[in-house]
């Protein structure tokens, strides 16, 4: 099932939109409402990680962690704020924006891609994006994985 293509790609969308529904996916079949609904369910993603996470951008990160309701907390929210050294950095020139909120959406991506290619921001303000940014694609990537390894640890 998990195989095919000439390179073996697999489009995880549509495995998710023909076989897995949950209600925690909240009618969406986004990647950022997939992975909280099947980290809460998956006790093989539990187990394995509670546990340290090391990676080519984070190092010793705990990717489950539970809520106050008991279900895992978004992946996503665990990316940390951007800052320079200690300070949260503003995401507009005119001190307006989000106060250092982290890259956890494709569109805060794009627009953070675009504003380091076309604004002048300093060296060490396009640093802390730029890891901000490899965070965010590395979490994207582990989250399919997280995915397919739970579909692996529960259907073999």
């Amino acid at each position: 099932l998990l195989e095919g293509g000439p390179r073996q790609l697999v489009d995880l969308k549509k495995l998710i939109q023909q076989y897995h529904y949950d209600a925690g996916f909240g009618g969406s079949i986004s990647i950022k409402k997939v992975l909280p609904a099947i980290l809460s369910r998956s006790a093989f993603l539990k187990e394995k990680y509670s546990r340290p996470y090391s990676g080519k951008n984070f190092e010793n990160q705990i990717w489950y962690r539970e809520d106050y309701d008991g279900r895992a907390t978004d992946p996503y929210k665990l990316l940390g704020p951007l800052s320079v050294d200690g300070q949260e950095v503003m995401d507009s020139e005119d001190g307006e924006g989000s106060g250092g909120d982290p890259i956890a959406g494709g569109g805060e991506a794009m627009m953070a891609w675009a504003r380091m290619q076309f604004d002048d921001i300093p060296d060490a303000e396009r640093d802390s994006v730029f890891n901000a940014l490899l965070k965010y694609c590395e979490l994207d990537t582990l989250a399919m994985v997280m995915v397919v390894e739970s579909w692996r640890a529960e259907f073999g």
